[in-house]
């Protein structure tokens, strides 16, 4: 049986939640709405999202970065990204459909060593 183990600490703030476990490791997540610029239909487009996240709390090493974009009825993802310790500097956004100016929401999370 597998046991998890409880965080040893939890919080949240303007740029996300968080949970510090004992054995150092920490998970940071938020939804984040960002508004962009149109894409034009044909090749596949996209978007760089600059000042993307930073980090509800740092971690001591570039941690794991997940994030989805959630675009309803349009084929989306997420592509390169660059990261430190703090935050997610930029993010790079792609579509195959012509997108008017528009917003999208990102689900993020964050998973590396605060100790």
């Amino acid at each position: 049986m597998i046991q998890l183990e409880k965080a040893s600490e939890y919080g949240s703030n303007a740029n996300g939640e968080y949970w510090k476990f004992a054995n150092g490791l920490m998970i940071c997540k938020k939804t984040i709405w960002k508004q962009y610029e149109a894409l034009q239909a044909g090749y596949i487009g996209y978007v760089v999202l600059n000042n993307f996240w930073n980090f509800p709390q740092p971690f001591i090493d570039n941690p794991f970065i997940y994030a989805s974009a959630r675009q309803g009825g349009t084929q989306a993802w997420i592509g390169n990204y660059v990261s430190s310790i703090s935050d997610v500097t930029s993010i790079m956004f792609y579509t195959q459909q012509a997108l008017s100016s528009a917003a999208t929401n990102f689900d993020c999370i964050a998973i590396g060593r605060w100790k």
